[in-house]
Formats: C-alpha cells, structure tokens, sequence
C-alpha cells in the first residue's frame, strides 16, 4: 500500500500551466490514501469548494482508476514561517499513518506548502525515523515561478483548467524528483555501530544494524553472524561467512572457544575471562593427552556427562596408580585436577610445566571467583592465580598451536563492507 502525505500551497491541485505538486504525485505514483495537510487558510479554500479533493476525483476518473481515499488535516496552527512546529506535527502525523496503514510506504510532497512545512519534511526524511520517501516536483516551467503562474484563489475554475491542463496529455513527462539528502541518523547509527564493533559488542550493533534503512542485508548478515559466533552458535554463523577467510569450521570448537576467551581479554571482562577457562583447560589437557592415552581408555562412553569410567581405570594398574582407585558407586566427573596427574604422568616436561600453571590459576582465581563474590579487577586476578591473564591465554594458544585474532578479522570484514556502502 502507498499513501501520500502532503502539504497544501498556493500551486495545488492545478494552475494554467499544468498540476499542482500533489496533483502530479498522485497522477504518476497512484497512491491508495492521500493525507492532505491544510494550514487554516488552505482550509478554508477546501471549505468554500472541496477543489482538491475534486482535482483526485477528476484525475482517478480520467485514468477510469479508483479515486484514493483522502483524509484532510486541519492545523490549527496559523504562523505558517515556524519550523519548529511543523517538525513536530509532522512527526505525530506520519507516526499514526505508519500505525494505522502497516507496511505502507509513505511518500512526502516536499514542494507544496510552505518552506517550514517543507524544510520539515526534509530533514524527517534524513532524520530516518520514518519509512518516508521525500518527493520534490519541479514546477511545469521547470524554473522559478513567474508572478502569474498561479490563479487567484477566488478566481479559481477547476473544471476549465482541468480541460486546458497540459499534464493530461500523453506526452508530457513526470516532473517528479526523489530528495536524495544524506539520512542523518543512517549516518550516526553507522558511526555507533562502528564504535560497538570495535568493541566486540555485536549483540548491540545488530540491534541498531536493522534499524539502518541503508545499510545492506550481507553488512547485517555478518554483524548478526559475529555475534552468534562469539556466542558459540556455529549453526547460524556458518551462511554469514561462508567462502570467507573467517569461514566457520565446525571441527575447531577449542579454535573458537580461544578467540571467544581473547575477545572477553579486549573487553577487559576479567572475571567473565577467568570463570570462561576450565572447558578451555579441560580441552586442551585432553588434547595433549589423546596421542598417547585416548579418552575412550578412562572415560565413559554413550553418556551426556563427562564421567571417568571407573571399571577401566581400576582394571588399569598403571592408571589406577595414577589416578587411584575409584569408587564404582559414585559418579566421578571430569575435571582439570585428574588430568594433570594423567599429563604429569604421559606428557613431555615443557607441556606439564605449562599444564602446571593452568591448573594453578584456575584453581588460585578462576575456582575463586566462581562461586563466592569477590573483587574482580586485573591485579586481584592475577594475584590469585599467580599468573597474568594474557599469560594464561598464550599458554593455551601455545599448547593448542593455534591462532588468535579471529574477531579482528571479522572486525575488518564488516567495517569494510559498511565503507563501501559508504559509512
């Protein structure tokens, strides 16, 4: 559906040269509903003999259409110079066609009325809050009006200027114009989103991404994609980076939670960091552990939870030295504290030297500050655990041999698409 909202001036509907701007909007776009805005003194020529909702009949007629359903607004306000005002009924205007008429696209006559009625509807439309499309018509001289372009308002003949009105012809062209002027708040959303991105915070830079009429669907696709991605959620970021060089590998899940964990050390989410490293260190332990010692030999399969399998340690004399022997009646989970008796006993001395000091601060910090309030600032931290936070990651990059800088790449992706829509 289309409705046109329009101002009223001195030119509308029509004059001896050809049709008012509101007249030629409704001839070329053929809107459903035609809102009119009537300062009192254009009210009370609609008054006296309806010429502008006539001119609609005349011209729906002549194409054999049906006429637009017209709703006239009546201003009270009378000093038609004051912008200020107009920015403000405008606003409530276009807010109840939006509510009432969802969907719609709403056209703007900017050339009728007066210039703070029409400066108004301008900077409406660069403001961007509405889903406005701003229309400005050159007038039939294409140039400055002359003092007797327009007739008398008590002098005024519908009917003969109808007949005589040279836009009726089949050859006269649209003097039609879409208001390119810069949307504004495209541009601050833009400019915010840039901020939020470089911060990592994707949840808030998708919100206000869709509310940016200009920006493109693939620019949102991959805001909306990186903040699933540093959720974790690889079955929805997969389509955003498809063929990509961040694409999304499902098999490095220990790749994605190490990005994920340096991103929370950029926001300098301390606590969020600390509390974030047992499946991290868990991981990683098992990984330098499967070449030689394979979880299927001391961990339950066919089960949800990560439980030692008590039977095959006990039967195993050389884990059960290790580990102990385990009561079969009680459920022995996982944890980082058992598998560093396994790494101390089947990895080489640099690994164990490190897999010491993950254990050490995950138990000194993070084991801390996951289950009692405490302070939670960088020294503190690092004071528990005896270790320093960028250290504690590098130690898992450099164990995993793997790369960080993921969210930076992505960072780039998505600042460079938004540069070529021309953020």
């Amino acid at each position: 559906m289309t409705v046109l909202f329009s101002p009223i001036g001195t030119a509308d509907p029509l004059s001896q040269l050809g049709d008012g701007p509101m007249l030629h909007i409704v001839r070329h776009h053929q809107p459903e509903k035609v809102v009119l805005f009537l300062s009192p003194a254009m009210a009370e020529i609609h008054h006296q003999d309806g010429r502008y909702t006539k001119a609609i009949e005349l011209l729906a007629e002549s194409a054999g259409q049906k006429a637009p359903c017209v709703e006239p607004h009546f201003s009270e306000h009378s000093d038609v110079h004051v912008y200020d005002h107009y920015i403000e009924e405008f606003e409530a205007i276009l807010e109840k066609i939006e509510s009432s008429n969802k969907g719609a696209q709403v056209l703007a006559n900017t050339s009728s009325g007066t210039p703070a009625m029409q400066q108004a509807l301008v900077d409406l439309d660069a403001f961007g809050r509405h889903n406005l499309k701003a229309l400005q018509v050159a007038t039939p001289r294409k140039g400055p009006n002359e003092r007797y372009d327009r007739e008398e308002s008590n002098d005024f003949d519908l009917d003969t200027l109808w007949e005589l009105n040279p836009d009726n012809f089949s050859d006269a062209e649209s003097r039609i114009l879409e208001v390119s002027s810069l949307n504004f708040s495209d541009r601050l959303l833009k400019d915010n989103i840039l901020e939020l991105i470089e911060n990592y915070n994707y949840a808030a830079a998708s919100k206000l991404a869709f509310q940016v009429k200009s920006m493109s669907h693939k620019t949102k696709e991959l805001i909306e994609g990186a903040e699933e991605r540093l959720n974790l959620d690889g079955s929805c970021c997969a389509k955003a980076f498809g063929g990509t060089e961040v694409a999304y590998d499902p098999s490095k899940q220990l790749f994605e939670y190490l990005n994920m964990l340096e991103v929370r050390l950029q926001q300098e989410q301390w606590a969020d960091f600390t509390r974030a490293l047992t499946p991290a260190i868990t991981e990683t332990m098992l990984a330098l552990l499967s070449p030689v010692l394979p979880e299927e030999k001391f961990l339950k399969s066919g089960v949800a939870e990560r439980l030692f399998d008590t039977e095959k340690i006990n039967a195993d004399e050389k884990l059960r030295t290790v580990l102990g022997e385990k009561d079969p009646t009680k459920k022995n989970y996982l944890n980082s504290s058992e598998l560093l008796k396994l790494i101390r006993e089947f990895s080489k001395q640099k690994e164990i030297e490190k897999c010491e000091k993950l254990r050490g601060f995950e138990k000194g910090a993070r084991n801390y500050l996951a289950h009692e309030i405490k302070r939670a600032n960088k020294k503190a931290i690092e004071k528990m655990g005896g270790y320093s936070i960028e250290g504690i990651l590098k130690l898992l990059v450099d164990l995993n041999k793997e790369t960080l800088g993921l969210y930076q790449r992505i960072n780039r992706m998505i600042v460079e698409s938004l540069k070529q829509e021309g953020a």
